[in-house]
């Protein structure tokens, strides 16, 4: 998918996040960045990849639902010990932000180990 187009369910992720308490700090995807979203929550910062359900895999390997320059931006992650989630829906988003001992224990970025 072009970055010129967002996610169908962006803006509804974005407004739930805030509603969450979240502060969504640059709204990545209005600038053509291959990551959708910089996000502070509670004295975190995130990078979320939002996809969109009607369009992602049936499979559970989030990694192959990542274009190769998200791949790029989620393998820097990674090396760098940087949060990067992909989220599909406000479900996952609040398992993301609030299920902080499971975030942060073992890096699961994308189901991926490199």
């Amino acid at each position: 998918m072009s970055k010129s187009r967002k996610d169908i369910n962006h803006t509804e992720i974005l407004q739930a996040a805030q509603a969450m308490g979240a502060t969504v700090i640059i709204d990545l995807a209005q600038h053509r960045v291959s990551c959708d979203v910089l996000m502070a929550f509670r004295g975190d910062l995130f990078l979320i990849e939002i996809k969109n359900p009607e369009y992602i895999t049936k499979t559970t390997n989030r990694w192959s639902w990542l274009t190769e320059s998200e791949k790029a931006i989620a393998e820097a992650c990674a090396c760098g010990n940087v949060p990067f989630f992909i989220v599909k829906d406000i479900e996952e988003l609040k398992a993301v932000l609030f299920n902080r001992d499971q975030r942060f224990s073992e890096p699961k970025y994308y189901n991926r180990k490199l």
